[in-house]
């Protein structure tokens, strides 16, 4: 699944879910706060990840090599919005 394909499956999610929030009371059912936060989620791409596996079969290097690439993501964004709006003040004295 490309990007593009992962974009219209979320968005045609959350309409599925705006649709449920929609039938449920907001005030009296307590599902209307739980659509709202699934929403929220879908919309911050946020997600729980699971490990499970055997003893020795590497679930923590794995945890980890991914903790480092969330990081270096993480710093690559930083640094693609820091070279495309470099900040405004001049360095010139």
């Amino acid at each position: 699944m490309d990007l593009s394909e992962y974009e219209k499956v979320k968005f045609e999610l959350a309409d599925i879910v705006r649709i449920a929030a929609a039938k449920v009371s907001r005030n009296s059912d307590p599902k209307y706060g739980e659509f709202q936060e699934f929403v929220a989620r879908l919309a911050e791409d946020r997600f729980n990840l699971a490990v499970a596996g055997r003893f020795s079969r590497g679930k923590s290097s794995l945890t980890r090599v991914l903790e480092a690439l969330m990081t270096l993501l993480r710093l690559t964004q930083q640094l693609a919005h820091r070279l495309h709006f470099p900040s405004k003040r001049s360095d010139v004295s």
